[in-house]
């Protein structure tokens, strides 16, 4: 399978964001994945962060998203907690694996980061995952440099996360996306095995 190129967010934008070089000291690591304008719900006056990727890549389709994920699987989400870079909040969920779909078997969980908190949204992103729901995602490694890793995944192009209905189908995690809005177990299957 091809791991596509890891997203990384220049931190130069972070520290730009947060009005402050102060913030880049933080203890948590950088964002990693492709993400557009996020704005903040609960702001009087909407702050907005403009979050240009370097060297990002888009996935609008399931095979595109297969390429550029180390890892598809199925899991359940658990606890999550918020990290920040000055103002920019992450979402970091532990997920239970419960079925490796492709790809290299990550371990029993995995602690999925995602752009935004409960008052921070975007569309064009996998909405914040939610404990004791379960998900299809396509993950792939978060590195503030290439080849480090720091034991988090982030969803491939932000959008590629499936949770599952009670009809067994999945259905796309995302408000605006052009990735397929359902899928089946048969359809993840047959688009992993073409790799």
């Amino acid at each position: 399978m091809n791991k596509g190129p890891v997203l990384i967010y220049a931190a130069a934008v972070a520290c730009i964001a947060a009005g402050s070089l102060a913030g880049c000291a933080s203890n948590s690591p950088a964002p990693a994945v492709q993400r557009p304008t996020m704005s903040s719900t609960t702001s009087a006056s909407s702050q907005s962060w403009d979050m240009t990727v370097a060297d990002g890549q888009e996935v609008d389709t399931l095979r595109a998203a297969n390429e550029a994920a180390t890892v598809v699987l199925h899991g359940v989400a658990g606890s999550s907690h918020v990290e920040s870079i000055g103002d920019v909040p992450f979402t970091v969920t532990t997920v239970s694996v419960t079925d490796v779909v492709s790809g290299d078997e990550p371990g029993p969980t995995v602690d999925v980061r995602q752009f935004g908190d409960a008052n921070n949204t975007s569309d064009e992103l996998a909405s914040l995952l939610q404990a004791g729901k379960d998900y299809l995602l396509y993950l792939q490694p978060f590195e503030l440099e290439p080849g480090e890793s720091t034991g988090q995944y982030v969803i491939v192009g932000g959008n590629a996360a499936w949770e599952q209905a009670p009809d067994g189908r999945y259905k796309i995690a995302t408000q605006e996306s052009e990735l397929p809005t359902t899928l089946t177990d048969k359809e993840v299957q047959a688009t992993s095995s073409d790799q």
